[in-house]
């Protein structure tokens, strides 16, 4: 205590100004102590960059990064990737947002690195980790799952079950229609991609999405503007960030393992067995 009291008596030197009131044998900040507060907070916050920016040079393997990406992203891509890296690297702090925040989140420096769909914020720097092809989910009696793909035009003839607005998905599908002039009737709206296909297997319309197959459905490839309908994910990161060569580095990792277990996606529809957990990465 003598020491804790000297060190405050000190501090209030500096300032110049009394940070307490001491009434009774207790403490309580002063007028000028709840000023100073946000003050001294910021400053210990800087002082943990710090010591980070020395760890980040002299030790780049020591550090922890934080990302940030939507759920199913977290679920399909992220933590297959960390759980097959090695102990001796960077460690990753991961948290979920919703896709529209992903890259606001970093902007705003609450994590390192975000992955999302979408234009990555004026002032990040990014680069593409994966395409995922835009699927439209039919039962198997359906004429259309005879087929490998469908054009654009021939697929708004149809009710369609698409995801809400908040999608990357959506965002997709619905430039798709607006580039090539057409319109599309709107059967239902879902929020995950499962809840789609099961409204696609009661018979409520074609299914828009991009998680694997489920209830049987037959996926098929979306043709549109000369090639098939794709969503792309890309990683976004502050370019001056102190750390910047191990979120490079981290982020290079993560889409050679996407790649490698996700790349064929763009080549033929995936149809494998149910997996539970499965929804729309957008």
């Amino acid at each position: 205590q003598p020491s804790v009291s000297r060190q405050i008596r000190q501090l209030e030197e500096i300032v110049g100004a009394p940070l307490f009131e001491r009434s009774g044998g207790r403490l309580r900040l002063s007028a000028a102590g709840r000023v100073f507060l946000p003050v001294a907070r910021d400053l210990l916050r800087r002082a943990d960059v710090a010591t980070d920016y020395l760890r980040a040079a002299t030790e780049p393997r020591a550090i922890s990064l934080s990302l940030v990406a939507p759920e199913t992203t977290v679920g399909d891509v992220i933590a297959p990737f960390l759980a097959q890296r090695s102990g001796e690297v960077a460690s990753v702090i991961v948290r979920e947002a919703i896709p529209d925040a992903v890259f606001g989140e970093v902007l705003a420096g609450n994590a390192d690195v975000g992955i999302s769909s979408g234009t990555a914020l004026a002032g990040l720097a990014s680069r593409p980790v994966i395409r995922f092809a835009v699927l439209a989910y039919v039962p198997a009696g359906d004429e259309l799952a005879r087929h490998r793909s469908v054009r654009l035009e021939e697929l708004v003839k149809r009710p369609l079950i698409v995801l809400s607005p908040g999608h990357g998905t959506r965002r997709v599908f619905d430039n798709a229609v607006t580039e090539a002039g057409l319109r599309y009737t709107i059967a239902a709206e879902a929020n995950v991609g499962h809840v789609a296909q099961a409204m696609a297997v009661s018979g409520q319309g074609v299914a828009v999405v991009t998680d694997d197959r489920r209830y049987g459905l037959r996926p098929v490839f979306i043709e549109a503007g000369g090639g098939r309908l794709m969503l792309p994910l890309f990683a976004a990161w502050n370019p001056t960030h102190y750390a910047v060569g191990a979120i490079e580095t981290l982020v290079g990792e993560l889409a050679a393992y996407a790649e490698t277990r996700y790349g064929s996606r763009a080549a033929a529809p995936a149809i494998r067995p149910k997996r539970s957990g499965a929804t729309d990465r957008g």
